[in-house]
């Protein structure tokens, strides 16, 4: 099904403003936020569409989170393993995918959401594999140093201060 430019750009303003409108209000009052989810929930009626929530879900939002970005970066490994020249399979790739400097995977949305959200996260019922979701996110966070700080020490907190999972934070890259 094809829909027009129109129909297209006013789907995507509504949902931006979706987005702006509940940002504004997480933020004011988050309780209140939450009893609107469960409004919108139970009132929302839609034929073939069904609506998932991932702060009800870790172990599924973790788990698909991290695959994307793993496929992602395994997408530009390959790009760049098929030029010799580095310098310009990086410019070329950039090209292609409409990505920069500053986000050559195009990941930093994902990363942001997740980092906005991670909260509302259920820590003290992560298992091993939720754990290591999560720190395999991480690792592909390289600018916000406070908020690596604070995962590391939910790992140790959980998992304790030898948990092997802490290697996957790049601390170095952190280093601002």
């Amino acid at each position: 099904m094809k829909i027009s430019t129109d129909d297209y750009n006013l789907l995507v303003g509504l949902a931006e403003f979706h987005f702006k409108f509940s940002e504004y209000i997480r933020s004011q009052d988050e309780e209140m936020f939450f009893r609107a989810v469960d409004y919108a929930r139970t009132y929302t009626k839609t034929t073939g569409t069904t609506f998932e929530y991932w702060h009800e879900d870790n172990k599924k939002f973790l788990n698909e989170l991290y695959n994307i970005l793993l496929k992602k970066r395994n997408l530009y490994d390959k790009y760049l393993d098929k030029h010799e020249n580095k310098e310009e399979a990086i410019a070329s790739w950039k090209k292609r995918k409409k990505t920069s400097d500053e986000d050559l995977l195009g990941v930093n949305k994902y990363l942001s959401n997740f980092i906005r959200h991670s909260r509302e996260l259920n820590y003290q019922e992560f298992d091993s594999e939720d754990w290591k979701n999560f720190c395999g996110i991480c690792s592909f966070i390289k600018n916000d140093k406070k908020f690596i700080l604070r995962s590391i020490d939910l790992v140790k907190k959980y998992m304790g201060s030898e948990c092997s999972y802490i290697k996957e934070f790049d601390l170095d890259a952190n280093e601002n």
